[in-house]
């Protein structure tokens, strides 16, 4: 019975701890490149340029996605290794742009990567996006490790720190 037990956990933590990896599922690109909300950039869904690239899907009127965005800035000034890109599902970029007219400067950073889904593009659609808060932890080759819905946790954010995963 014992035996059975240990089994069992391992297993349980085994597809726990790994869920998401050795999936070949990749984050799908836009049907055509997003525009930052800044106007200077624009996304089309590479995260070839971190260890690991987490993908946060938001709206200015998503109170979770405000919390998740300033947990994000802090944690990720400690791992410079990982990307970090936000998709605005607003309808216009004048919308999410006054999201972050009176916010802090941590917020301002975030501007600098956020970039609007408006309808037409679905990036979120294609992506199967079907609630807010919403992450992708995607990995250096565009695989997606983890999905997370809603609050990200600490297993979720221990995920930031592994190379190519």
């Amino acid at each position: 019975m014992k035996l059975l037990i240990k089994e069992i956990t391992l297993m349980t933590l085994l597809l726990y701890a790994g869920a998401g990896f050795g999936s070949e599922e990749k984050v799908k690109a836009p049907k055509a490149p997003l525009k930052s909300l800044s106007g200077d950039a624009t996304f089309a869904g590479d995260t070839s340029k971190s260890d690991v690239t987490v993908i946060q899907f938001w709206a200015s009127w998503c109170t979770g996605c405000a919390v998740i965005m300033t947990q994000m800035t802090e944690l990720l000034a400690t791992k410079p290794q990982t990307g970090y890109v936000t998709i605005s599902l607003d309808e216009t970029s004048e919308t999410a742009m006054k999201y972050f007219a009176n916010k802090p400067v941590a917020a301002k950073d975030v501007l600098k990567r956020s970039f609007l889904d408006a309808s037409g593009q679905s990036f979120a659609e294609l992506n199967s996006v079907d609630s807010l808060p919403y992450l992708l932890i995607v990995s250096k080759d565009g695989k997606i490790i983890k999905r997370v819905k809603g609050h990200p946790t600490k297993a979720d954010l221990a995920l930031l720190t592994k190379k190519g995963a």
